[in-house]
């Protein structure tokens, strides 16, 4: 993890803004789950995530994760606005990732327009109202009669009105990756395989083997000097046919100690490996 700790940077950058809360969590609503098997096993989530962010050389990055013992659960990749430091750490503790290893690429700025509806109040109307009026009543006790004055105000509203107006705003956007990755339990071999490539048969004359492609750091593979883009034939001397036979080889001798046969620079080998006992 040492040339990881290397790549740690501050979310102080270009990349993450604090101004964001409206916006989706893109990291969220992209996320594409990829957790495998080997996940269902794995301890869990140790609380807390560490970020890393991609070199010049992503493939680099990968490898260094994939050798300290972690597997990758999920990926998200999109083109968008700004997106905060809050976002990403949010989809991280929802899946439960240790480490994120991030990407961030400033693709440009964006003219659009965004309608706004603006609300105009009614027009409001006082009328004055005065004036005398005069009254005369006869009756059994006689004849009477007066004068009264009068004075009032009355107020009447219009109704409100609507409109909408078409604002000009320039979108900041960005090209977000972002691999999830969880730590795994101690793997038994140590080594991530994969199939022969078509010139590797060709040199063998055989199609059975598997590439040791990532030797784990501190693993059974790794103390025992296999390396990574050794070919892997035999186990205790039986054939190594696929990738899928040799994860079942390495349940049907765990915990015990193995002879595994190798090819390197056209050199057959043999390494003595004493394996991990199941997790």
């Amino acid at each position: 993890m040492k040339k990881l700790l290397l790549l740690t940077i501050s979310f102080a950058s270009l990349c993450f803004f604090t101004g964001c809360a409206t916006a989706p969590n893109g990291f969220s609503q992209f996320y594409q789950d990829r957790a495998g098997a080997s996940i269902t096993n794995s301890p869990p989530y140790s609380g807390s995530t560490k970020i890393f962010t991609q070199s010049t050389n992503p493939t680099n990055d990968l490898m260094e994760i994939l050798r300290s013992g972690y597997g990758l659960i999920g990926v998200s990749a999109f083109q968008g606005p700004p997106q905060s430091q809050d976002m990403l750490k949010s989809q991280a503790r929802k899946v439960g990732a240790d480490i994120v290893l991030f990407s961030c690429v400033y693709l440009g700025s964006q003219q659009t327009a965004v309608p706004f509806l603006q609300y105009h109040p009614g027009q409001s109307y006082t009328t004055t109202s005065s004036g005398t009026v005069n009254a005369n009543t006869w009756g059994s006790g006689g004849y009477a009669y007066g004068t009264g004055n009068y004075y009032g105000n009355s107020t009447t509203t219009s109704p409100g009105t609507f409109s909408t107006q078409v604002v000009p705003v320039t979108v900041q956007r960005y090209q977000y990756e972002a691999g999830f990755f969880r730590k795994l339990q101690p793997s038994i071999l140590g080594v991530l395989p994969q199939p022969l490539p078509p010139e590797i048969r060709q040199k063998l004359e055989r199609n059975t083997g598997v590439i040791a492609s990532i030797v784990g750091n501190d693993t059974p593979a790794f103390n025992a000097n296999i390396l990574e883009g050794d070919v892997i034939l035999k186990i205790n001397d039986e054939d190594v046919t696929s990738v899928t036979d040799l994860f079942e080889k390495n349940k049907k001798f765990a915990g015990q100690k193995v002879e595994i046969e190798l090819w390197r620079n056209g050199q057959f080998k043999t390494n003595s490996v004493q394996l991990n006992n199941k997790p």
